[in-house]
């Protein structure tokens, strides 16, 4: 009991000597990209040995105690980091005016197929923004297409198939300034 309550004292007195904790040593954060938190300053171990101990009305018969030294662990300075910031939206955008099969692959990973099937009237699919993309349609008239919400068109006649369409808006962009 006595060694608990002298170990408390010592951690009380080493809190004092830091400014008491809270946010005194905490460094704000402003409109960086980082925020460095100080480390905090060593302190010297409490001394002890005439403390006297009182439990209820009672002084204890130790008046003194030797209390084995301790170190406060130091802390460096610690970098935070920001949260990621958003996701930007889709640049490409794909609406499904009639009931409508779609592929997506991934040539890049030996022709990995990132998504088959068929998109019903009213459905919307954004594709992953990765470079190399390709899509493949059974239904290229009732698949309508948006780039950065600009609506493109449709990519063909209803019931044409096109088995490899890049996933690249700037291959739609072209393809509907060519069109006017």
């Amino acid at each position: 009991m006595i060694r608990t309550v002298a170990i408390a004292a010592a951690l009380l007195v080493a809190a004092a000597a830091c400014g008491g904790g809270g946010d005194a040593g905490a460094a704000k954060k402003s409109g960086s990209t980082s925020t460095t938190v100080p480390a905090a300053p060593p302190v010297a171990p409490a001394d002890l040995t005439d403390v006297n101990f009182v439990v209820g009305d009672k002084m204890l018969p130790e008046t003194s105690l030797a209390v084995a030294p301790f170190k406060i662990a130091e802390v460096s300075a610690v970098q935070v980091k920001p949260a990621p910031a958003k996701s930007e939206p889709a640049r490409i955008v794909f609406k499904a005016l009639q009931p409508t099969y779609i592929q997506v692959k991934d040539p890049n990973q030996n022709g990995a197929i990132l998504v088959s099937r068929v998109l019903e009237s009213g459905e919307t699919y954004l594709p992953p923004a990765r470079a190399g993309l390709v899509m493949q349609t059974g239904n290229a008239g009732g698949l309508q297409v948006e780039v950065d919400g600009r609506v493109i068109g449709v990519m063909g006649k209803s019931g044409e198939v096109i088995p490899r369409m890049p996933l690249d808006a700037s291959y739609f962009l072209e393809r509907a300034a060519t069109q006017q």
